[in-house]
């Protein structure tokens, strides 16, 4: 397994189906021009299919840091997986190095 943990420039989303993955390209639009009037524009924005095939990885990159909590809060909201989310924010509270990444078999994108 390969860890890849998020900085304070980077939301990490973890979409499970189609239903989220919708949610996240119509938040987008709305995402995009609530960070441009706050002066938070978005750098770039990939997404990838899970070596199953069933999943997503949606990596959103920022042009100013984020605190964690604010991205946190942001991934849910955009469609990423809430019970992912929540144990985000017990790692927050628990101190944790990292407390939000992505875990990725090696080997895999």
């Amino acid at each position: 397994m390969r860890y890849i943990p998020a900085n304070p420039y980077t939301l990490q989303l973890d979409i499970d189906n189609n239903q989220d993955l919708k949610l996240f390209l119509c938040q987008l639009p709305w995402l995009s021009c609530i960070m441009h009037e706050t002066k938070q524009e978005l750098r770039a924005i990939s997404l990838t299919r899970s070596r199953s095939g069933r999943r997503w990885h949606a990596e959103i990159k920022l042009s100013k840091p984020m605190k964690v909590m604010g991205r946190i809060a942001l991934q849910a909201i955009m469609g990423s997986d809430r019970a992912r989310e929540l144990c985000n924010w017990e790692r927050v509270q628990f101190g944790s190095t990292h407390p939000i990444l992505f875990i990725k078999a090696k080997g895999g994108l």
